[in-house]
């Protein structure tokens, strides 16, 4: 806040200037893990897709990539392992609108992970290399559990 003065106790101009870093951008969620076949078997080639919205008060910027990694820990094991990722949404996402992303690359250089019978955890990560700068990245991730049934069931 600043004002401006003639000296002789008048206002003459005055100015309230606020620094609020969190008014203008997006705020990116997973609200759902999505995958293809919905009940797989070993063996099966699993594709996942995941719905991000957009929560926050201004939209995406235009052109850039709203990525997603898929990340995968067998039950039991301390660490997850990336799988697939998502880079081909590229278009503003608007405050309150949501978009499914589908993994369209992965470490193996398809966009499918093989599965292999057992419980996993699927961590599904929005935004996940930092290209949005957004009001708030520890709401970027969503877990969910799948399993996988084995051929000799």
């Amino acid at each position: 806040y600043y004002s401006k003065g003639d000296g002789l106790g008048s206002v003459l101009e005055k100015c309230d200037i606020s620094m609020d870093s969190t008014k203008g951008l997006p705020d990116l969620i997973v609200t759902d893990i999505h995958w293809l076949p919905a009940e797989p078997v070993e063996g099966d080639e699993i594709l996942f897709s995941a719905t991000v919205k957009n929560i926050g008060n201004a939209p995406t910027p235009p052109g850039v990539i709203i990525g997603v990694g898929f990340l995968i820990k067998r039950e039991n094991e301390a660490y997850y392992d990336i799988v697939n990722w998502s880079v081909n949404h590229n278009i503003a996402l608007l405050p309150g609108y949501s978009v499914k992303l589908t993994a369209n690359e992965g470490v193996t250089g398809s966009e499918k992970w093989r599965s292999a019978p057992g419980k996993y955890a699927v961590r599904a990560f929005v935004n996940d290399i930092n290209r949005i700068k957004e009001l708030n990245r520890d709401n970027n991730t969503l877990t969910k559990d799948i399993t996988i049934v084995s051929k000799n069931l």
